[in-house]
């Protein structure tokens, strides 16, 4: 599992009544993509709801992203936020591409296994 942070300028608020509420409905989804431009895979987030008392300038959301069981090859993933008062839609300008190697029998060199921590976290380093 990975994460994906997506972020709106909260452009479809409305107010809420009596000037002193904005409200916003943002939903998110994430399709999956093999290199033949066939759709794999496609999840639906619960739509967010936000109430504030100022027009927000940002809104963040944290869109978990499991992956299901892929067969080996070149996959992309798209990220959709639809902004269900303002009625827009934003995706993120270039999908992220990612590849699936297929599994090594357990006890070949170089395989890892989930007791085997890989990447730099691993060996100590981080990426900031």
């Amino acid at each position: 599992m990975f994460t994906k942070k997506g972020k709106s300028e909260n452009g479809g608020a409305k107010d809420g009544g009596g000037g002193h509420q904005f409200m916003a409905e943002l939903r998110g989804e994430y399709t999956i993509v093999d290199s033949e431009n066939r759709v794999v895979y496609q999840f639906q987030y619960q739509p967010v709801r936000d109430q504030a008392e100022r027009r927000r300038q940002d809104f963040y959301m944290y869109f978990p992203v499991a992956l299901p069981p892929l067969e080996p090859g070149q996959y992309r993933l798209q990220l959709l936020v639809e902004d269900l008062i303002g009625n827009k839609v934003a995706s993120n300008p270039q999908p992220l591409t990612f590849h699936i190697t297929p599994a090594q029998p357990s006890g070949t060199p170089g395989a890892k296994t989930a007791q085997q921590p890989v990447g730099p976290a691993a060996q100590g380093k981080s990426n900031r």
